[in-house]
């Protein structure tokens, strides 16, 4: 450790006092006797105390030149210890809450360099983040009805203290929830989150039919940025809700090109599910001539990718061929590759891919996998072709490709979706081999929360095998989801198993799984996850046609967002709730 007490005289104090002594040395040679005194005199090695001196000086000269980047000092760079330098580095090691001794030392020059970068890196992100809301605003202020949006760029109100929600909780309806919601969200103080829950408000408000209030919730939106993606969600929700012609104006007055196709996208999507196979084919086609036009080539691919999809699954395989191989070329082309880097274009080979694979090519699919740079991209290939080749029946080749999977997590997940066709098939033997061998990967996965996000997700294929086949495989997956540690995943995994047991009509089994559920639910530390889990069991059963198990889960949800007094998490819970209840039409 080098030391700056004040007992230290700094480079050039020592390169004088070295002088010094090598004079003195070369005066005793000269008398008499001298010569054998100095040869028994153990002198310092000149090499050696050079680059200690060198070392110490440019620690400290690596010190004051972060400080002096930062502001914190104004001294000269010499690699020489001063009061000031010491001054700035104790008000450095305060603010950080270290150990405040004014001591120069290689950690903490390291911990400075490396403050310095992540602070230059959020600068530089700052610049970004302040450049993309300019480029909003001005996008906003083209349009006449977007232009309105940016009059009102902060929420003004104050929420009422004294406001009595209880007739609301009693009597809950989609829209006294949402006005609790923005009545909480007036509480936000903190910018960021305001406008995040504000953007989870919209959405519900859009999707329960509530357009008006939707864009009067826009405009409490501060961030440029997030108004145009407000805008966006909203034509999506819209969709969502069956509400096409209203979604196709929405999305028409979006500025920004990319999010306006992704809304018409979410429309293609909805009117597909819809079987409105004329009307997907025609957007489809327009947001494959639109995507042209876009500047990013990773964007155009995306979206081309996605609408060949649609496509093939309306029939047009010769459009849906034309469409893939359009977007496989641009991602392999020059124009691609100046614009773009390595991992961007393997995420553009990756959308290839997983389509080839939706549309049941998972062969054309695979054929990419050399070409996909990151380890993520390829993953998503591997998984998106094994599922493919699952669903279709081949679940030899499906199990070769898994096994290209490195990631214990993901292959796992997969062998749980081969082992779900397999039982679909008639093959119990070998499913339930599958499921072992899944579930041996699972419990050999060391992070935490991805272990219990791969011993829920084989839960919930133990629960698919178990509905189609009268096996004990019900009772497996309940044994499964105990196995889970992380709370909220295992209250799901537990919650599934008991609807699952109820749709076979094991009603002992039910009482006792909803126990285990209710206290793992219970567990969940943040009262906000257990409404977000609660919603999404109430949807879920509502489609599954289990209306009761659907009103429980929605009444025990809202008894725990009207409890919740942070009002972030209660602004968002109350929002999810709404979109919940609309469920229920």
């Amino acid at each position: 450790m080098f030391k700056s007490d004040g007992t230290n005289f700094g480079l050039f104090g020592c390169i004088r006092l070295v002088l010094i002594f090598g004079i003195f040395v070369s005066l005793t040679t000269m008398l008499p006797g001298s010569a054998d005194a100095a040869r028994e005199i153990e002198l310092p090695d000149p090499e050696l105390e050079a680059r200690e001196l060198t070392s110490e000086s440019e620690l400290i000269m690596r010190v004051q030149t972060i400080l002096k980047k930062m502001d914190s000092y104004s001294g000269v760079i010499d690699g020489e210890m001063n009061d000031e330098l010491r001054k700035a580095i104790r008000v450095y090691q305060k603010q950080l809450g270290k150990k405040v001794d004014g001591l120069v030392t290689e950690k903490l020059a390291n911990h400075m360099e490396t403050q310095s970068r992540v602070g230059a890196m959020l600068l530089h992100l700052d610049k970004i983040r302040t450049a993309d809301i300019a480029a909003a605003r001005q996008a906003l202020a083209k349009g006449e009805i977007t232009r309105k949006l940016l009059k009102n760029t902060k929420i003004d109100e104050v929420a009422d203290p004294t406001r009595d929600s209880s007739p609301c909780f009693r009597n809950p309806k989609e829209e006294c929830l949402l006005e609790e919601a923005i009545e909480s969200a007036k509480a936000i103080h903190k910018q960021e989150l305001r406008d995040w829950a504000l953007g989870e408000i919209l959405v519900a408000q859009a999707r329960t039919g509530l357009v008006n209030q939707a864009i009067r919730t826009v405009a409490k939106i501060s961030d440029a940025r997030l108004i145009i993606v407000a805008l966006r969600d909203i034509a999506r929700a819209q969709a969502k809700s069956g509400r096409i012609d209203e979604a196709w104006q929405a999305a028409r007055i979006i500025p920004s090109a990319f999010q306006r196709l992704e809304a018409f996208a979410a429309i293609a999507d909805i009117q597909l599910k819809n079987k409105d196979h004329d009307g997907a084919h025609e957007t489809a086609a327009q947001i494959i001539l639109l995507s042209e036009k876009l500047d990013n080539p990773l964007q155009k691919v995306t979206l081309v990718a996605q609408m060949a999809v649609v496509l093939a699954k309306i029939g047009d395989t010769g459009g849906a061929e034309e469409a893939l191989s359009h977007a496989q070329d641009l991602a392999r082309s020059k124009e691609f590759e100046k614009q773009m880097s390595s991992m961007e274009k393997g995420a553009a080979l990756r959308h290839v891919a997983s389509a080839f694979a939706e549309i049941g090519q998972p062969m054309r699919a695979l054929s990419l996998i050399e070409e996909v740079s990151g380890a993520y991209d390829k993953t998503a290939v591997l998984m998106s072709a094994a599922t493919a080749q699952a669903v279709a029946g081949d679940t030899e080749a499906a199990l070769e490709t898994v096994r290209k999977i490195e990631n214990k997590r993901y292959s796992s997940v997969v062998l749980g979706r081969i082992a779900v066709a397999q039982a679909r098939k008639g093959q119990k033997a070998e499913s339930a081999q599958t499921i072992r061998l899944a579930l041996e990967k699972a419990v050999d996965i060391e992070l935490d929360y991805a272990r219990s996000y791969a011993i829920g997700q084989l839960a919930l294929s133990l629960i698919d095998i178990g509905v189609q086949d009268k096996s004990a495989t019900i009772e497996i997956a309940a044994q499964t989801a105990l196995e889970i540690e992380n709370d909220r995943l295992r209250a799901y995994a537990l919650w599934s198993v008991a609807a699952a047991q109820a749709k076979k009509g094991l009603t002992e089994e039910v009482k006792e799984t909803e126990k285990l559920a209710a206290d793992a639910t219970d567990a969940i530390g943040s009262s906000l996850s257990q409404v977000w889990m609660l919603s999404d069991l109430a949807s879920e059963s509502i489609h599954a046609g289990q209306l009761e198990r659907a009103s429980s889960a929605f009444n025990r949800g809202i008894a725990i967002a009207e409890s919740i007094d942070n009002a972030w998490g209660r602004a968002r819970a109350l929002a999810k709730m709404a979109a919940t209840l609309y469920d229920f039409r």
